[in-house]
Order: C-alpha cells, then structure tokens, then sequence
C-alpha cells in the first residue's frame, strides 16, 4: 500500500491557513489546543493522574511515543482525540512530534492500513506544515541564503530534519493554497529579514538543499 503523500502535503496547507497561527516557527502545539475535539496532556500529568512512573506510561504505549503519543475515543458517535507529549524534551523534538500527531488525526487514521504507511503520510504532513514551501520560496527568493541557521530560526527544522524533507516525494499544492500561506507569513518574514544581521552569523554557514522538496511548487 502506497501512502498519499498528496493529501498530507495539502491537508496541512489547509490546516496553516485555516489557523489563527501567524507566525514563524509553526506552534503545533497551539493548533491542537484550538481544536475542539483534541485534549493535549503532559505524560507526567497522565502518570501522575493514574499513579503511574512517566517511564512506565510510556514504555506501555511504546518507544515511538517518548515524545508524542495520540489514543482515540468515541462519545456518542463523534470522535474525539488524546495526545500525550513529554515537556521535558527539547522544544524542536516535541513540536515535530506534535505535528505528526496532529497529521494522524487530520488524516483520521486508524488500525485499517499498515503502521509504516501511516506513519510516512504523517511525517509528510509535519514537514508540509512546519515547514511550508511557500515559506521556503519566500526565503530563497530573499538576499539571503538559505542556511541551517535561517531555516532553523524560521521553522525549527534542524539539519537532520532537512535531510528528510530531501527524500520526500514531490506532490502539488493547489497554488491558491501557497498564495494564502505566503500572504499570511509574510509580514513575519519581512521583521525576520530586518533583524537578519542581528540573528543570524554572517560567517561560514552550511547552505540547505532541499533536493525534492520544492520540485513541484506552483502559485
């Protein structure tokens, strides 16, 4: 089974211009508090909660969940989300954990197909939505390069995550969809430009390549 990285890719442009997050780097963690039918717990409140050790917790739901886990529950017909996450670590690992939750939920998967086939259309989705390639063109069409150090700034994407955005297939947003995103961080990108020489080293910087992930864009 071959997972629709089509779809991810494009339900997390929808999700950025539907949310009331304006600004650089995207808050998943935000977007799930907003959403109704989603309550975002620490694990050690969850531990604490049931009289449980938070190792303990989360060797039962697995090694994958040390960062973010997500159970699923129906109450009179409509479903409704838990995603557990750890606090204590570091920010980038949480809010890219976040992000994959959230695809699972916005892609409403479940138990019908294989764990790998979900897990990739997630991972496809958390980078689509952290790390937007209307955001991207907006960066590489500055006066500045596009280093690890901007890209991290901008979206909390570190080298490692750039080496997996990389081998991401190409897919195609509808080019409304870039247009909204761009329009929507731009401001944004224009105050990171001003304080460019303030943020970010000017010297020897590792300059990104993206390789895929822009093959495609439209707007």
């Amino acid at each position: 089974m071959t997972p629709d990285f089509q779809k991810a890719a494009i339900k997390a442009a929808e999700i950025l211009v539907n949310s009331d997050v304006y600004k650089m780097p995207i808050s998943a963690f935000h977007i799930l508090k907003s959403l109704k039918n989603v309550q975002i717990v620490p694990f050690a409140e969850i531990a604490s909660n049931i009289n449980m050790d938070r190792d303990e917790l989360i060797d039962t739901f697995g090694t994958e969940s040390r960062a973010a886990v997500t159970s699923m529950r129906m109450v009179n017909g409509k479903k409704y989300w838990l995603v557990a996450y750890s606090q204590y670590m570091p920010t980038i690992l949480v809010q890219r954990a976040l992000a994959r939750e959230l695809g699972h939920i916005v892609l409403e998967h479940d138990g019908s197909r294989p764990v790998e086939v979900r897990m990739a259309e997630a991972y496809c989705f958390a980078h689509h939505l952290l790390t937007p390639r209307a955001v991207i063109k907006m960066l590489q069409e500055s006066e500045y390069p596009l280093t690890v150090e901007m890209l991290s700034n901008v979206t909390g994407c570190n080298l490692q995550c750039a080496e997996r955005m990389r081998k991401l297939p190409r897919v195609d947003v509808p080019a409304d969809l870039n247009r909204k995103i761009r329009d929507k961080f731009s401001t944004g990108l224009k105050d990171l430009f001003r304080y460019q020489d303030i943020l970010l080293p000017s010297g020897n910087t590792d300059i990104i390549n993206l390789g895929t992930f822009m093959d495609g864009y439209i707007e």
